[in-house]
């Protein structure tokens, strides 16, 4: 299948940037046809994922505004830097199993997208408490101090999630995660893409 592309002007990196989404052809497709590609919570793939999810909507809310009218209040994913990368290598062994997957590039202004880590974002989807792995010793005394606090009250590290104040301690946590500087992997939410934004399309063709 062919590569498809379009001219755009250079991004001015104060202004707008390039992100970089994977899609299936039905998802490609949908975007052509409705101008926009949205997120649907009905398709999360894992359930207990959701709440991580709920509590990232409520952080983009915080930065960038709610979703417009009609459009779910949903993340949808791309990535900004992909193992420091500007984006994801389409021959990376990674990426062999896809088949009629297409990486689609957006120039999207700055206020539309919040970025995060994509590692962090593990603690999320886990529901862990998440210390400061840019410390010295990466956090370790912090995990420490966190799970001696949680021994001291008669809870253990697998009774999630954890009542109060130790829920909150772990949700606080998780802001560490829109620290992006030195970022291996940095993967940018919006609440959609718009078709308008596309700069550029490649389709994956492994056999």
């Amino acid at each position: 299948r062919s590569t498809q592309s379009r001219s755009s002007a250079a991004s001015d990196v104060y202004k707008s940037q390039l992100i970089h989404v994977i899609m299936c052809e039905k998802g490609r497709d949908f975007m052509k046809r409705e101008g926009r590609f949205i997120g649907r919570p009905d398709l999360i793939d894992f359930p207990d994922f959701k709440p991580a999810y709920e509590w990232l909507a409520d952080r983009m809310e915080e930065r960038i505004g709610p979703p417009p009218d009609g459009v779910p209040r949903w993340p949808v994913w791309a990535w900004r830097r992909w193992r420091k990368r500007p984006k994801p290598r389409m021959d990376d062994k990674d990426f062999r199993h896809l088949r009629d997957h297409v990486l689609v590039s957006l120039e999207v202004p700055n206020e539309t997208v919040v970025l995060s880590d994509f590692g962090s974002w593990h603690a999320c989807l886990n529901d862990w408490y998440l210390a400061d792995e840019r410390a010295r010793d990466r956090g370790m005394a912090e995990d420490e101090a966190f799970e001696a606090d949680l021994t001291a009250a008669g809870i253990r590290m697998c009774d999630r999630p954890y009542p109060e104040p130790f829920r909150s301690r772990v949700r606080n946590s998780w802001q560490r995660i829109f620290n992006v500087a030195g970022s291996v992997d940095i993967q940018a939410t919006a609440w959609f893409f718009d078709e308008r934004h596309v700069v550029d399309e490649n389709w994956f063709e492994y056999r």
